[in-house]
């Protein structure tokens, strides 16, 4: 997993170094890579799949509570990042709440 974190975060690096100006390369490949993905998606099957989803919500949420909770050093790690993101002071939150 953290092999995975890193790849992404050198993903969003190189997309911004190799983009042109302001428009990181990363939003025209995802572009590309998901009108090809949805082209070959079945409507019955994604239906069929968001339903069965949608009824594990519950369980997927209880089971990830139950995971972070024996690691609290990720859940404050989660919340000290999300309060300096720009998204959280669009919303009116405070850093460092």
């Amino acid at each position: 997993m953290n092999g995975l974190a890193e790849v992404v975060r050198q993903t969003h690096t190189g997309s911004a170094l190799i983009g042109d100006q302001g428009l990181p390369q990363f939003g025209a490949d995802l572009r590309i890579l998901i009108a090809d993905f949805v082209s070959a998606l079945d409507p019955e099957v994604i239906v069929k799949a968001r339903t069965a989803l949608a009824e594990d919500m519950e369980t997927i949420r209880n089971t990830w509570t139950e995971a972070i909770a024996e690691r609290p050093d990720l859940f404050l790690a989660s919340l000290r990042s999300h309060s300096r993101t720009p998204e959280s002071q669009d919303t009116g939150h405070t850093e460092g709440i």
